[in-house]
């Protein structure tokens, strides 16, 4: 459950961006977020989506792309049970690496 002031800073980031994803992922219980990994030595949020060339926050870095979307990266950082790799947990189960 997303608490007021948490609601507060989404609805900030959102009045400062221009989502052509409409933030489909901030749904009432953030389930909609595209999968997405924190990578702490590279300082990252790694985009784990299938097509993230698709995305315009999606920036190529090696060999993979890290999501540069402020609300996506907010997310990322202020809720544990959406950080690190619990996104693709959620939806593909422990077996998805």
């Amino acid at each position: 459950m997303i608490q007021p002031e948490e609601k507060s800073k989404l609805e900030e980031l959102k009045a400062r961006m221009n989502c052509p994803r409409q933030f489909f992922c901030i749904g009432a219980s953030l389930d909609k977020l595209c999968e997405a990994e924190h990578h702490a030595e590279l300082n990252i949020l790694e985009c784990l989506e299938l097509r993230p060339i698709a995305c315009k926050f999606a920036k190529p870095v090696a060999h993979t792309f890290a999501c540069t979307c402020p609300l996506r990266i907010y997310i990322s950082e202020h809720f544990d049970q959406w950080s690190a790799e619990s996104t693709a947990l959620l939806r593909h189960g422990p077996d998805r690496k």
